[in-house]
């Protein structure tokens, strides 16, 4: 006993008194073997938010004489956790959960709730050096967001939340695992950390899933799969109660296709990503320019190590922003994109591309799988900047593409020099017009360099 109320006198901060008294006991309650439960910490001026329980846990383990002598693990339980304003870590802890049913009946596994009540601030702000070897894992998320309209092509926009989880100025690793983000407008925010790593994530976004700037370490995410999770959970326990019908699915999936970036990257010198599936987005993988903030300094990502990444149903797979304003580089071992439009299946996103260049990149791709092509497979804008692409195969399935979509489109880029592509071998199924589609369309200028291709009766040229 002497031990905790040590701790409520010297981490809590808590004077001698009748409250001291209360959250004493809990903490004796609170502390196994080192894990702490903060379940067993709320107190009754908290009302319906959970985060103030779960930021004394934090505190517990911050505000001790000697932290390092305390594992630091929060173990949440399997229940819904109210959220209405901020959890601040500023040392280095782990919170876990019990795990999560994806279909959302929430009584199963930990969920955290974040209300609208606390939408302008993070729902886990972890932040400073200290904090370097934080983890968190095991948990779900999910936001209130309002309904869509029944009719269909009705526009429908979320309600915007500030980042789920931000990391801030911590220049050292950061470990996310086994998370799923169920309908949240903004997921994982990294700026300023360097050596982020994400494992099996999981989720539904509305503006971005993992957002990394000012990184100057690698980078390692892995296994992310995004999906319909919100809208898809037509159950009697989705948080809302709805059961959505197909025009509210699209309302909702028109403003994914136009908004949301399942992974973004400003200055991130040499990421790790593998096994990357979006489905329903914008684009899977964006990469664009940070500002110089204080003494990080700005830039766009480099040396970029990607395995397998998948786009279905995506208006574009790999998007080089226009704010870009040096050269990206990066190597892709598979790109695999469908541009068709999943709410309105059996026709093709409008402009879609399954590389979309609007700023410069030099790319090394080993084999590209593209389907249902509108605008061009590789759409290239930039007018001031020269792209290098050079690709081992490519799979054009052009079967449901207008004749008029060609593999590349390459505009004038510069007057010393030209974009180019070098395509080693090329296979295509004939677009709706029975024809075999153009290497590139009447607007381009540039050097498209093949070395074989073969038709769909197999007669190689």
């Amino acid at each position: 006993m002497k031990k905790f109320l040590l701790l409520c006198g010297v981490v809590l901060g808590c004077p001698l008194s009748v409250q001291a008294q209360e959250v004493s006991e809990a903490a004796r309650v609170a502390v196994v073997h080192d894990v702490i439960f903060p379940d067993d910490l709320k107190l009754a001026g908290d009302g319906m938010d959970d985060a103030p329980t779960i930021q004394r846990a934090v505190s517990m383990i911050c505000n001790a004489r000697d932290h390092r002598s305390m594992a630091g693990i929060i173990q949440l339980q399997a229940r819904v956790y109210e959220i209405d304003s901020t959890v601040d870590v500023p040392c280095a802890v782990t919170i876990r959960g019990t795990g999560w049913q994806e279909q959302m009946p929430l009584s199963a596994g930990t969920w955290l709730h974040i209300t609208s009540k606390g939408a302008g601030s993070p729902a886990i702000h972890v932040h400073g050096r200290e904090a370097r070897g934080t983890v968190i894992r095991d948990i779900a998320l999910y936001q209130d967001h309002p309904a869509p309209s029944s009719v269909a092509r009705t526009a429908w926009k979320p309600t915007e939340y500030a980042p789920a989880i931000l990391f801030s100025r911590i220049d050292g690793g950061v470990f996310l695992n086994h998370l799923l983000f169920a309908g949240i407008y903004g997921g994982v925010y990294a700026d300023g950390v360097g050596r982020f790593e994400a494992n099996g994530i999981y989720g539904e976004f509305y503006r971005y899933g993992i957002s990394i700037h000012h990184s100057y370490d690698v980078d390692r995410i892995y296994d992310v799969h995004g999906w319909g999770y919100y809208t898809q959970s037509n159950t009697k326990s989705h948080p809302q109660n709805m059961l959505l019908t197909r025009e509210q699915v699209g309302n909702i999936q028109d403003w994914k296709t136009e908004n949301e970036n399942l992974i973004v990257l400003g200055r991130a010198d040499t990421p790790f990503l593998d096994n990357i599936f979006g489905l329903g987005t914008h684009s899977v993988l964006q990469l664009t320019q940070d500002s110089n903030v204080g003494d990080y300094i700005g830039g766009h990502p480099s040396k970029i190590h990607s395995g397998k990444l998948s786009c279905d149903q995506s208006k574009y797979c790999l998007w080089v922003d226009n704010t870009t304003r040096g050269q990206v580089t990066g190597l892709f071992s598979q790109l695999d994109w469908q541009g068709e439009d999943s709410a309105r299946l059996g026709k093709n996103i409008p402009d879609n591309a399954a590389i979309q260049l609007d700023g410069s990149a030099q790319l090394q791709i080993g084999d590209m799988f593209v389907q249902n092509v509108s605008g061009a497979a590789i759409n290239m804008t930039n007018t001031s900047q020269c792209s290098n692409l050079m690709i081992h195969s490519m799979f054009g399935g052009f079967n449901q593409s207008p004749p008029s979509a060609p593999v590349a489109h390459m505009p004038a880029c510069d007057r010393k020099g030209y974009n180019e592509i070098q395509l080693d071998a090329f296979t295509a199924v004939n677009n709706s017009g029975g024809k075999w589609p153009a290497f590139v369309d009447s607007g381009s200028v540039g050097h498209f360099l093949l070395s074989t291709y073969t038709e769909e009766n197999r007669h190689t040229r």
